[in-house]
């Protein structure tokens, strides 16, 4: 037990709290910015607090517009650890039928406005101004089906 306790402060020292994490976003932001031009990573803060965090990878961006399938996949995770929160994410389908990331937002919370935020970026970013070219998937997520209705006209949806 002592050990673990030790490996548990030594980390603690390293790297910080977890509050002192949040605090860092920006330079995560900036270093992802710098080591990957063209990316798209959105801070939402509400009230000087975090709110969520949108990434898309250049590379990502760029290999899933030459070569997957108009079909994107999204879906959501709990978080655990002291301050929870959601993984948002939307993902692809390659030429070889496999699941290919395309972007992702980690959220304080899941709900209608987070799942609109997500959506909104998703669109800008990939230029998704057609909606009769795309197909969605999603599973039961009801906050997110209205989030889409804002977004993107009623046709192109599909559950």
């Amino acid at each position: 037990m002592a050990k673990a306790w030790r490996a548990k402060d030594a980390l603690k020292r390293i790297h910080g709290d977890e509050a002192t994490q949040y605090g860092r976003l920006h330079d995560y932001k900036s270093e992802i910015l710098r080591t990957n031009p063209g990316s798209t990573v959105t801070l939402r803060e509400e009230k000087g607090e975090f709110a969520g965090m949108y990434i898309c990878l250049s590379a990502l961006k760029e290999a899933f517009k030459d070569g997957c399938r108009k079909l994107i996949c999204l879906d959501g995770c709990w978080l655990k650890g002291t301050y929870g929160g959601q993984l948002f994410s939307a993902v692809g389908i390659d030429p070889n039928d496999c699941m290919f990331p395309l972007a992702y937002v980690v959220m304080r919370v899941e709900n209608k406005d987070s799942w609109q935020w997500f959506l909104e970026e998703l669109k800008e970013d990939m230029h998704m101004y057609n909606s009769h070219q795309w197909l969605w998937t999603y599973f039961r997520q009801l906050s997110l089906t209205y989030s889409q209705d804002m977004v993107w006209s009623q046709d192109m949806r599909s559950n």
